[in-house]
């Protein structure tokens, strides 16, 4: 997973992490506690660790077959361009 930031000024940040260090069981279990627990407080999706093992499941799926896809792209107003490819 890469993670493309672009400043203003022009300066680039390239952040990548191993696919398999984000989207695993462990990181499952842990974002559906912490849903769980934000749930209480705000609104926030119901979603299970098993249909959060699920999506990474069918992520890391769609990585080997489509290399480079973009999940997010973000861009402002000032120039600020994000944007986070499997």
């Amino acid at each position: 997973m890469r993670i493309h930031i672009q400043t203003e000024t022009g300066k680039r940040l390239c952040l990548l992490f191993p696919t398999r260090l984000m989207l695993n069981r462990l990181t499952a279990a842990v974002a559906a506690g912490i849903l769980r627990r934000r749930r209480e407080k705000a609104a926030a999706p119901d979603i299970s660790s098993r249909e959060l093992r699920h999506l990474f499941r069918t992520l890391r799926r769609m990585k080997r077959r489509h290399p480079g896809l973009p999940l997010v792209e973000v861009w402002s107003t000032g120039c600020l361009v994000v944007s986070i490819r499997l």
